[in-house]
This record gives C-alpha cells, structure tokens and sequence, in this order.
C-alpha cells in the first residue's frame, strides 16, 4: 500500500501516518481471491518473490490462480518462479471460505491489530542491544523497590533514570 501525505491531515491521520512502518512491518495480507493484492506492491510472501523471467510489475495475485478450481495455477509458478519462491506460494492456504483478501495482523493469533501486540512488536523493532526497559523480569526487583520508597516522585524518577541509565548525560545524549 502507497500513503502519501496531503496538505489538510487530522491529527489521528498524522499519527497513523508515523506509526506506517510499524504497522506495515507487522501485517501482510491474506489471499482470497486475489484480486486486490499486488504481486509486488503488497506484502503477502514471507520473503520477496524470486521471479525466473520479466514480467509485469503491476501484476495481480488472482492471475497465479485457477478460477475454477480456486488453487494455485502450478504451469504458471513453475515457468515464472525459482523453487523459494515456488514452495512459499504452494505453502500458503487459500481461503475456501471468504473469497476477499484481507490484510491481517501477524502479531498475534487472532490476526487483529491490537495496541499491545503493536507495542510489543515496535520494541522487537527499534529496541537497540544495549537499551533495556524496565519492564523486563531482570529489572522487576528494583523496579519494584524504587516504586514504593516513601520520597517525593521526583526524587523516585531520579533513581530509577540512575539506576536503567537514562539520565540525560552527555553519554546518553549522544548514543540517543
């Protein structure tokens, strides 16, 4: 899918917008009829397709199909794909009960986008190695303990910014 910004964007749309690679990194798309799934455009392999010949790029998923009995037309995948290519597209169910394509979340089991799993699935992202968050089961124990000293907030901010290397140091500033 292509987005492009206009002049005139809501704020929720701006949003949506920053969050794009996110939430194209987690989805991909479900064949149905393939009608609506680009070969190319849209992501619905788990890897870039490996083509053996030139062919159009704005081809449609639906012409690898044989209508009439709903499966994967194999003469065209063996004349126009390499093996990789060949056995990802066979591997994939096509959906004998919905007929559409849908765009699916692959985060989680029911495939529906939900903002925890999206969360989840930006730290896997942009986590770098030595960043760590305090949510991890490492840290709980004194995570835990700063949370309940009887102090000012501030003064509790302070420790747990001290002790997970978050304070805006020079160090810290730089490597952000």
């Amino acid at each position: 899918m292509m987005v492009q910004l206009g002049s005139n964007l809501s704020f929720v749309w701006r949003r949506l917008l920053a969050a794009w690679d996110i939430i194209y990194n987690g989805s991909k798309w479900r064949v149905g009829d393939g009608k609506t799934v680009g070969f190319y455009s849209h992501k619905w392999l788990p890897h870039p397709p490996i083509p053996l010949n030139e062919y159009a790029k704005d081809m449609r998923v639906c012409e690898l199909l044989d209508e009439e009995s709903r499966q994967w037309d194999r003469g065209k995948l063996e004349t126009m794909f390499a093996q990789r290519t060949r056995q990802e597209i066979l591997a994939l169910p096509l959906d004998q009960l919905n007929f559409t394509d849908t765009l699916i979340w692959t985060e989680n089991r029911a495939e529906k986008f939900i903002v925890k799993t999206a969360y989840r699935h930006t730290l896997r992202l942009y986590t770098r190695p030595w960043a760590k968050h305090s949510s991890s089961r490492a840290f709980k124990p004194a995570w835990s303990k700063i949370w309940r000293l009887n102090v000012l907030p501030k003064v509790r901010m302070f420790l747990w910014r001290a002790c997970f290397n978050c304070l805006p140091t020079r160090e810290n500033l730089h490597r952000r």
